[in-house]
């Protein structure tokens, strides 16, 4: 594709003036692009890493509501039990917390959950150990 009569050269740039507006915004200036523009945009999205920072931001979102909301800090734990100790939490918020993360890839969460072994403690609490 030409960069000179395209209208962003390049996901950078189409970031730079689009990263403000609501999603729905965002997607009518996209879809609105020429398809070899759209194309062009899409190969960069992939080939810069661009999903994996945006997943990586909503990721770390659920991380800071779940602090907030049920007191849980995931990376908290997880530095606990890669360091040897193990640590319990109630089924309910392991509940939650699996059901929070279900829909990302693995190597997207591995950061929060990559070493970590769940099992039963009792019918109200599983331990967190090392794997």
């Amino acid at each position: 594709m030409s960069t000179e009569k395209a209208i962003f050269k390049d996901f950078t740039e189409y970031w730079h003036f689009v990263k403000n507006l609501s999603k729905e915004q965002r997607d009518t200036i996209y879809n609105s692009l020429p398809n070899d523009q759209q194309k062009y945009l899409s190969k960069l999205y992939q080939l810069g890493g661009w999903e994996d920072l945006f997943i990586r931001n909503i990721l770390d979102k659920i991380l800071d509501d779940l602090v907030k909301n049920y007191n849980i800090d995931l990376l908290s734990i997880k530095t606990k039990v890669v360091s040897g100790k193990s640590c319990t939490i109630d089924k309910k918020n392991w509940a939650l917390v699996i059901d929070l993360f279900q829909d990302f890839k693995p190597y997207h969460t591995a950061y929060i959950f990559g070493g970590i072994g769940v099992e039963p403690l009792n019918n109200s609490q599983v331990i967190l150990k090392l794997k």
